[in-house]
């Protein structure tokens, strides 16, 4: 696995990080607010897209010969569907959102999906 790409990576989730911790504060009612979330959402895809094409493939090379990695690689999979799921449901319920009112159940939202963002990054990177 190349370091590059692993460095790459790492720095992807501390942006994600910092730009799912921005949101948090935001009014998602507003045109600024669902703006940001569209454009978190268009970096997660990148990001995914990056994982797809780059990293996964040279693990599941790797995995071939390691039972413990192909197995490692089942768990994340069956976690980042999960966390798909989580986050397309998110995005797609408070990007189209234009009622102000909306921000107490944004905040329990973002708290559940942030978490399980979180947990995933630090699965992925130990």
């Amino acid at each position: 696995m190349p370091e590059d790409l692993i460095k790459e990576l790492k720095e992807d989730h501390a942006d994600i990080i910092e730009m799912m911790l921005r949101i948090k504060f935001l009014n998602v009612g507003s045109e600024s607010g669902r703006s940001k979330l569209l454009s978190i959402k268009k970096r997660l895809l990148d990001h995914l897209r990056k994982e797809d094409e780059r990293f996964y493939p040279a693990l599941e090379k790797a995995a071939e010969n390691d039972e413990g990695l192909r197995n490692m690689l089942g768990s994340l999979d069956a976690d980042i569907r999960k966390l798909s799921d989580l986050m397309n449901n998110f995005f797609e319920k408070y990007a189209l959102i234009k009622d102000k009112r909306v921000m107490q159940e944004f905040a329990a939202d973002f708290e559940h999906v942030y978490s399980a963002l979180i947990e995933r990054i630090n699965r992925e990177e130990a």
